[in-house]
């Protein structure tokens, strides 16, 4: 069988691929005129070649082993501190890809697992859960390739105060941004189980206007608007996955 050689990645694989399995490079033809497909050819590949050692410089084992200093020294002004901090990515740990739990439909792939570097253990709430969204035949392809990946930070500090910018997976086809614990436990039932958590909510309501009505005429408004936000409305998008 035929194969084909990356001419970004050098990574050898079928031809009958139409793109690479390690990096993502598009082995599909160009349209157009000879010297138009050789420019556009060429430009796409220095762009590609730059964008693979970069990402590759930073799995270097002595990158990932750099820690940053999170305190300003004497010496530097703010702004050269908050300059330092942010101008790159610092390895923070790696996760595992929770496979089972792939929403084929959104696209949402959440981590099982992510296991922080001891420096960067206050950046992180406790608890926190991650996902991040990618199409279905990239993510198989990803998965087959490692279900482990590098985790990486982007640090800032407005007024001195190093915070959290953002986390991204560094994988062979790119970054791909991390989503908090946030966006799971709250967006994501209301978006994925939408008639679970209006039934819910409706059910809620009704028994809200019931509690509601036993209280003081002057506090019944705040009463009802009080157990729909702080308990109904979170409880129903909580609740809504195991009912869709």
């Amino acid at each position: 069988m035929s194969s084909n050689i990356c001419p970004v990645c050098e990574h050898e694989q079928d031809q009958d691929r139409a793109d690479c399995a390690r990096c993502g490079w598009d082995f599909s033809p160009l349209l157009g005129s000879t010297e138009e497909m050789r420019t556009e050819l060429d430009r796409r590949l220095d762009a590609a070649r730059t964008a693979w050692q970069e990402q590759r410089h930073w799995l270097l084992p002595e990158r990932m082993a750099e820690q940053p200093r999170l305190q300003r020294d004497p010496f530097e002004t703010p702004g050269e501190f908050s300059q330092r901090i942010g101008s790159r990515p610092w390895y923070v740990g790696s996760c595992k890809l929770d496979q089972g739990h792939y929403n084929v439909k959104t696209g949402k792939f959440p981590l099982e697992h992510l296991f922080q570097a001891g420096w960067a253990s206050s950046l992180f709430r406790r608890g926190n859960y991650y996902l991040f969204t990618l199409a279905r035949d990239q993510a198989k392809a990803l998965y087959e390739e490692s279900p482990t990946v590098p985790v990486l930070a982007w640090l800032e500090a407005p007024r001195g105060k190093v915070k959290l910018n953002r986390l991204v997976l560094l994988t062979n086809r790119g970054e791909h941004r991390l989503y908090g614990n946030v966006v799971r436990n709250i967006l994501l039932p209301a978006e994925d189980h939408p008639f679970g958590t209006t039934l819910l909510f409706l059910a809620g309501f009704f028994f809200s206007a019931v509690l509601a009505g036993n209280a003081p005429e002057s506090m019944r408004g705040l009463v009802l608007l009080g157990l729909l936000f702080v308990v109904v409305l979170p409880l129903s998008l909580y609740l809504a996955r195991y009912i869709d």
